[in-house]
């Protein structure tokens, strides 16, 4: 472990830093528990595929099919293409909605305190 001495001053900075990274480490284990998930689970032979036209409609906001390529194309959602045709897991999308969730203030603040407990700062 490295010993840095952190002023008062930056500690807005480096609380910020270390909340994103915290955000990140998050982001990539719910990724891994969803593939693990997918993984030990059988598909139900009944999952639902939808086309673009179809997570237009499906999703909350409704965005238009470019914003849907969009996303495709940045890699940000979960699709399938086969046949030069778009479609998409109904339960990946499901998850997928889920992996960006905002934190609350008093979440943040607990997640910050359980690394200064598992990392203290060494004057």
């Amino acid at each position: 472990m490295i010993d840095t001495k952190i002023s008062f001053d930056a500690m807005p900075q480096v609380m910020a830093e270390m909340n994103h990274q915290i955000s990140e480490i998050k982001k990539m284990i719910s990724n891994l528990c969803l593939l693990h998930d997918k993984d030990n689970t059988q598909q139900d032979s009944t999952e639902s595929w939808l086309t673009v036209e179809d997570l237009c409609e499906y999703l909350p906001e409704h965005p238009t099919k470019q914003t849907i390529y969009n996303w495709i194309a940045k890699n940000e959602i979960p699709y399938y293409k086969k046949n030069r045709r778009i479609r998409f897991l109904k339960s990946e999308v499901e998850q997928w909605l889920l992996i960006d969730k905002k934190k609350s203030s008093f979440e943040i603040r607990s997640d910050i305190s359980e690394y200064l407990r598992q990392h203290p700062i060494k004057h």
